[in-house]
């Protein structure tokens, strides 16, 4: 069990997909993996590479926070500033209107 305040390591897609594909060939061992690539259990490798296996490369992309829909333009924060208290208006109305229409 995790302890209060303690700090856990992230590993990119990138690695993981390296390191997955990797063990996967045949090439190096899990223990040699880790050892390469510093990874603190083999247990990880073998995770990583059942996830792989059953969900290919979207198993490694991130699946934390709330889905968005898909046809939405309205997806994160908007990033514009406005010019004038108008355009912030308009952008609003068009936001409300879209979300009436579900």
């Amino acid at each position: 069990m995790a302890k209060k305040g303690q700090k856990f390591k992230h590993y990119s897609k990138d690695l993981k997909l390296l390191v997955v594909q990797e063990y996967l060939s045949h090439k190096y061992s899990l223990q040699s993996l880790a050892r390469k690539y510093n990874i603190s259990s083999i247990e990880t490798i073998l995770h990583w590479a059942q996830d792989y296996c059953k969900d290919g490369e979207l198993a490694f992309e991130e699946k934390r926070g709330r889905a968005t829909k898909e046809n939405s333009p309205f997806k994160g924060r908007p990033r514009i500033r406005f010019v004038s208290e108008n355009e912030k208006e308009e952008y609003l109305k068009q936001k409300e209107e879209y979300y009436k229409k579900d």
